[in-house]
């Protein structure tokens, strides 16, 4: 039985990246101006999910300072949670800070915001998910 659990496992994790792994590659060709810079995007798609984590990390990289700190505040806590985490859990996570007493709920980063500045690397509902999959592969 233990081993039927593992094989199955791996069958759905497998599985659940063909999906990332599209879904990455929607978000990369959305992020385009113009039909023609879509055709050029779709002929250089990586064909490994790993490649396709490498290009949005460039995304990442390639946004203004604050952008990419939040993001790298997002990742971080998502890899580094326990359990998937919602978008209310980040978002109060990140605005605490030192020497905080409480909760200032004008420093709650807008839920749309956290999900942009991943750059596809997060969607829906619940920023983790996707994210926990990925990074345990």
């Amino acid at each position: 039985m233990l081993q039927f659990h593992s094989t199955f496992r791996y069958s759905t994790d497998s599985f659940c990246g063909r999906f990332l792994l599209a879904q990455l590659h929607l978000d990369s060709l959305a992020k385009k101006q113009n039909r023609r810079d879509v055709r050029i995007a779709l002929k250089n798609l990586p064909k490994k999910l790993d490649d396709t984590y490498d290009d949005a990390m460039q995304r990442i990289w390639s946004q203004d300072d604050d952008d990419v700190k939040l993001a790298q505040n997002v990742l971080c806590w998502i890899s580094c949670a326990f359990r998937p985490l919602s978008i209310t859990e980040i978002q109060h996570a990140l605005a605490v800070q030192s020497g905080d007493r409480g909760l200032d709920g004008e420093a709650l980063p807008d839920d749309d915001l956290l999900i942009s500045v991943c750059a596809g690397l997060s969607s829906g509902r619940d920023v983790s998910e996707k994210l926990n999959r990925g990074l345990a592969a």
